[in-house]
């Protein structure tokens, strides 16, 4: 198991390292790009990755002050948006913070109630249809660009869907959504770790995004490890001008 994690490890930080267009992660850097994978354009992003701190800010201005919030602060504090923001100048959204989760080992055993089969990415529209916006836009699950698993009802409608994003830096970018009626169940769980496996047998790195508390236990229920987060500021926008 240790060999399988410290593997992971490598292509984690290697992948993450490529998305943030540097040679290497360092304990503490913070880089200027307008625009970045990591956080939207213009904001301030943070990415932690076990001890490893990646900052973005669009501004040469803002890189120092982030510079300056950041230093000092223990890896974990780096993504805490109630301590960052009283180190940084005012902050008007906030993304986050979201855990990053990968498999380093056999996934938990996952025995589906129901069959789980494969369809192409629009073979999902009418579950993203009967789910909430706010489902929808945290799930990630519109923006898959691989075939999804899914798992139906009754009378045939797709209740759970797992699938994911290529990402450069061949990260398999996971989306998972269960309809409202269906959660509790087993079934996200089922449909995700069958997207994982082919994302695994494809030769990707499958990555788990996770902010809410349910997601989170999700990803632990699965057998995916937390390796760090993600948390992106808004700056106001006399900053930017700055």
């Amino acid at each position: 198991m240790r060999a399988a994690r410290d593997e992971v490890t490598q292509r984690v930080v290697a992948a993450w390292a490529g998305l943030a267009g540097v040679e290497r992660l360092t304990a503490l850097q913070v880089l200027v790009r307008p625009e970045s994978m990591l956080c939207p354009a213009g904001w301030v992003g943070v990415l932690r990755i076990h001890e490893c701190i990646t900052a973005i800010a669009p501004t040469e201005h803002l890189a120092g002050v982030v510079a300056d919030a950041l230093s000092g602060l223990a890896p974990m504090d780096t993504t805490s948006p109630d301590l960052l923001r009283t180190r940084l100048p005012t902050t008007t959204e906030v993304l986050g913070p979201a855990g990053l989760y990968y498999p380093v080992g056999p996934l938990h055993a996952v025995v589906p109630s129901r069959s789980i089969d494969l369809v192409p990415a629009s073979g999902i529209r009418g579950l993203l249809a009967a789910s909430a916006h706010s489902d929808v836009d945290e799930s990630g699950l519109a923006r898959v660009t691989s075939d999804v698993s899914v798992i139906r009802d009754e009378n045939g409608n797709v209740v759970a869907a797992c699938g994911y994003q290529t990402w450069p830096e061949s990260i398999a970018h996971l989306g998972v959504l269960t309809r409202a009626d269906q959660r509790a169940l087993g079934l996200g769980r089922a449909v995700a770790s069958d997207a994982i496996t082919r994302a695994d047998s494809a030769g990707l790195l499958p990555q788990w995004r996770a902010r809410p508390a349910a997601s989170r236990a999700l990803a632990t229920a699965i057998g995916l490890e937390e390796f760090g987060a993600q948390l992106s500021l808004k700056p106001a926008n006399a900053q930017l001008m700055r």
